[in-house]
């Protein structure tokens, strides 16, 4: 095997990486899309964008593989980053780099990889973009131009997360090693002390600059009986698809954390005061439209979502506006499952669900 080599530039490069911010944080919809279509585009089972750091390629958001990082010694990112122009190997068997790689002797079986570089603002290669498939494959240089047109969008979108970076204004501040002990090991999300805390600066936020917002308490819907019936491997998958499926209904300047269990949690932005509830119920039937796919089964998934508002005219603690939307969660589960509901946080009336 052979390692990559260590660009000239290395200093500059992890300095502009860096600088981004964008390492150990919790996944994004804006990246996830990307990936999702580069997969549909290419017909591959995964696609990764990957952030080669000093030591370690972690990944930003990756397709078909239930990874975060591994070594940079063992990447394939690691030597694409060392090229202006794709890497193709349509067969790491024949190829003396990497036949011996243990990406490719073992999990995940890497035999056809295409990677493109992915750079800063200041040029500086970052990570990639890359295709990867259990099976040689034979792309040409032309049929693959169109990962570079993928590559560009990741990098304009680099240049908006940096400038929308305030919406995780907590997550910035935080050094590497405390913003990876804030994301969910399993779903990729903010876990529970990451989204508390995040949404104790709302309230602070909100309170300051004379704003409302909401927020969505979500559980997943007979989970206990899904561990039960398929055991705990399939119901750790349902968690992850549930995670990616929030991504994609709810909005990208939205915050979700698992707040524990199958339990999520969402803090929304009000743009009018029933948009919540309307962005809430499309998350709801979302999630429920297409089965969820295992190995050996298809499950349905459910969803119900309590939601309470944050007015910054009557301010309300965190304990409290969580207790808000945990009622009329319970309501929601004691009436059907299935359904999305908000209650008053001044009279603490349990509204109607929005599907009735």
């Amino acid at each position: 095997m052979k390692k990559p080599t260590i660009p000239e530039n290395e200093k500059l490069r992890i300095k502009a990486l860096h600088d981004l911010n964008i390492l150990d944080t919790p996944l994004q919809e804006s990246f996830e899309r990307i990936t999702r279509l580069t997969k549909r585009l290419f017909d591959v089972p995964i696609v990764a964008f990957s952030l080669v750091d000093s030591e370690r390629q972690w990944f930003k958001s990756i397709q078909g593989l239930d990874a975060c990082e591994t070594s940079r010694e063992v990447s394939f990112c690691g030597h694409t980053i060392n090229q202006d122009n794709l890497l193709i190997i349509n067969d790491t068997l024949k190829d003396d780099r990497f036949a011996d790689n243990p990406l490719v002797t073992h999990e995940p079986s890497i035999r056809f990889y295409a990677g493109f570089p992915i750079r800063s603002a200041n040029q500086l290669k970052i990570g990639t973009l890359c295709l990867i498939d259990r099976k040689p494959r034979n792309f040409t240089p032309a049929e693959l131009e169109p990962l570079k047109d993928m590559a560009a969008l990741i990098e304009s979108e680099i240049i908006a997360n940096k400038v929308n970076l305030n919406q995780f204004r907590l997550i910035e501040e935080l050094n590497h090693a405390k913003k990876a002990s804030i994301i969910d090991g399993l779903t990729r999300l903010l876990n529970r002390a990451g989204i508390e805390s995040l949404l104790q600066s709302k309230i602070a936020y909100a309170i300051k600059h004379q704003q409302n917002f909401g927020i969505s308490l979500i559980d997943i819907d007979n989970f206990k009986k899904i561990n039960d019936d398929y055991g705990h491997c399939v119901g750790d998958q349902v968690l992850r698809e549930v995670a990616q499926r929030l991504l994609i209904g709810y909005r990208g300047s939205d915050k979700i954390g698992r707040w524990g269990g199958e339990e999520f949690l969402v803090i929304y932005d009000l743009e009018k005061p029933d948009s919540l509830l309307r962005v809430a119920d499309r998350a709801r039937v979302h999630m429920s439209t297409e089965p969820f796919k295992t190995e050996n089964h298809e499950l349905t998934i459910t969803i119900t979502t309590g939601i309470s508002y944050f007015d910054w005219r009557h301010p309300t603690d965190l304990i409290a506006l969580v207790s808000h939307a945990d009622k009329a969660l319970y309501t929601g589960k004691r009436n059907g499952k299935d359904v999305v509901l908000e209650c008053d946080n001044e009279q603490e009336n349990i509204l109607l669900p929005l599907n009735e």
